[in-house]
């Protein structure tokens, strides 16, 4: 079994990521994380269509990793304490000891190591595409799974910060009219700064780490070759992520550029100023180019 995470923060393309490695093949499992709150409390939407407690692919992954029952409510709670940003700065980032914590990392990953054997064994892949993005799910991902793949996808900051004030229908909450959050340019960009910088902290130097930039997905696919094999259609069966998983509908692979005439003022400049040690990093420009506006 082979595991795929694809990180970075949200609004940088990874459902687009998570559709362009499937077609190699494996088994698309969206936001992993989201399993137990969005999936089974709320019944939101498969990949597949069917609400999630519906699905026979969850249905049969739950009765194999938890025999004995199913309380998504208790091990919602359970992962909030172990995978949250606050919890990753200060028992992984900063090394602040607790005993509680390390009971809860420990059974949580119980979980999840069951999980997924039970997800490679249903749908018979052998890789798994988990496109949860967040550091503190990763760093699990990790201590299971040493060898899995950490494909480290960044979008220029202001880009990042533009699509997350754009309003976007959630279709997996299929019993009312919903929409993904919407943040503003100061929260998107500090954001965006500490899940990339934390990200680069804890993988960088670990074997089956690779960054990729969302603007050079469109640019090339070599890399695909490497990370599953093809042997025909993928499965899908995401439990959250961006609306582009219902697509069924093929498209041309573009990036989204506008940002670039849109996103401007005071807003540019302050995720600009905030961002900029990392932007230069990852190779964005920091200075506005007008022909980039007028292409």
């Amino acid at each position: 079994m082979r595991i795929i995470c694809i990180a970075g923060t949200g609004r940088s393309g990874s459902t687009v990521l998570e559709r362009m490695i499937a077609t190699q093949g494996g088994i698309a499992v969206g936001e992993l994380k989201y399993l137990w709150s969005r999936g089974l409390m709320r019944g939101e939407l498969c990949g597949c269509g069917r609400p999630t407690p519906e699905c026979p692919f969850w249905a049969e992954v739950i009765a194999r990793a938890l025999p004995d029952g199913l309380d998504p409510a208790r091990i919602e709670a359970l992962r909030r304490r172990v995978e949250r940003h606050r919890i990753l700065m200060l028992r992984r980032l900063i090394g602040l000891p607790s005993a509680r914590y390390a009971e809860d990392r420990a059974e949580y990953l119980a979980i999840l190591r069951r999980v997924h054997a039970a997800i490679a064994a249903v749908s018979g892949q052998d890789v798994i595409l988990d496109s949860s993005k967040d550091p503190a799910h990763i760093d699990l991902i990790r201590e299971l799974a040493p060898e899995a793949t950490i494909l480290h996808l960044v979008r220029d900051s202001r880009a990042v910060a533009h699509s997350w004030g754009q309003p976007k229908r959630r279709p997996e909450v299929h019993w009312a009219e919903e929409y993904m959050p919407r943040i503003g340019a100061l929260r998107a960009a500090l954001d965006w700064l500490f899940i990339n910088f934390a990200t680069a902290r804890l993988f960088a130097r670990t074997p089956g780490y690779q960054l990729l930039r969302y603007e050079d997905l469109a640019e090339g696919r070599a890399f695909l070759a490497d990370l599953a094999r093809p042997d025909g259609a993928a499965l899908v069966h995401s439990v959250s992520g961006n609306p582009l998983r219902f697509d069924t509908v093929p498209r041309r692979l573009a990036p989204d550029r506008r940002w670039l005439t849109d996103f401007r003022g005071v807003r540019w400049l302050l995720v600009t100023l905030l961002t900029a040690p990392l932007l230069w990093r990852y190779g964005y420009p920091l200075i506005r180019r007008d022909r980039e506006h007028a292409s």
